[in-house]
């Protein structure tokens, strides 16, 4: 009996340092749930926003083409900065791997991790100085890449690189060394462990770094109004742009779909991952 009222004032207690972190992770939530029932009331401009039940905002969101194009700018934007920054951390993940001394990988983590220890306007704000047309460096091409699409790909990509070398560096250092040692003694050579046993079997962590990217890059938008100068109508400018017309509606339609698509790219990460490591549908 003396056990079960310990278990129970255990319990008691641990609930109750667990409530302002359970409320604090709850407030997202309901921030959500408030966004998507404000993208149901109606809005014109003479009137402003109603109250009532219309799904008209999300009518205006997948048929008018100024909408669609944007959707269609930032999906490309999140392609292009998906692939790009997978291809750049995965070789940096695999040197951190295999460097023989503890202090190149600490250093190659530490560097990595820098952009994340820094303002992400700051980061902005060095970006547009290397863009600006008075960079003599700038000055010697034959294009503008201030305030392109380049130019927010690019800081995209810089933003984006930390969170896909992480995911992949994890899978890469839970790899036995005893595997690649298998591979090497039973006749495949460097190129073929790399291929055959490294990189199929770190897929989970590029997948793990995929999607944390992809879903970065779709929400983001800071970096295409201050990078794009608001020359480059991604999903999140258009928000912006409803905000300051007070046309909450839009701008809630507009921010619950791109909570949906990281909510979708949370369950492809899963059933994914599950693919991968062979679990199926076991937990």
């Amino acid at each position: 009996m003396p056990d079960r009222g310990v278990a129970a004032s255990s319990w008691r207690w641990g609930g109750l340092a667990a409530a302002p972190a359970c409320a604090l992770l709850a407030l997202p939530i309901v921030v959500a749930l408030l966004m998507a029932r404000i993208s149901l009331d109606p809005y014109t401009a003479e009137s402003g926003q109603g109250s009532g039940w219309t799904i008209a905002n999300w009518r205006v969101l997948w048929t008018d083409p100024a909408y669609l194009r944007s959707l269609a700018l930032t999906a490309r934007l999140t392609v292009i900065t998906t692939i790009t920054a997978v291809l750049l951390a995965y070789p940096l993940a695999l040197f951190s791997r295999m460097a023989s001394r503890r202090g190149v990988k600490a250093f190659v983590d530490l560097a990595v991790l820098v952009p994340l220890l820094t303002n992400l306007v700051l980061q902005i704000i060095g970006w547009m100085a290397v863009f600006s047309p008075a960079n003599p460096l700038v000055r010697l091409l034959p294009f503008r890449i201030a305030f392109t699409e380049m130019s927010v790909v690019v800081v995209l990509i810089h933003h984006a690189v930390p969170f896909a070398y992480f995911g992949i560096d994890s899978a890469l250092r839970n790899l036995p060394q005893s595997l690649e040692e298998a591979g090497a003694t039973l006749g495949a050579n460097r190129w073929q462990v790399l291929t055959r046993v490294i990189v199929p079997l770190s897929l989970p962590g590029v997948v793990a770094g995929s999607l944390l990217v992809a879903a970065s890059a779709f929400s983001m938008y800071v970096i295409p109004i201050l990078v794009g100068g608001y020359r480059v109508p991604a999903l999140g400018v258009l928000v912006q742009g409803a905000l300051d017309q007070s046309n909450w509606p839009l701008g809630a339609t507009i921010s619950t779909a791109l909570t949906v698509f990281a909510l979708a790219a949370l369950g492809l990460y899963q059933a994914s991952t599950r693919r991968i490591t062979g679990q199926g549908g076991r937990p």
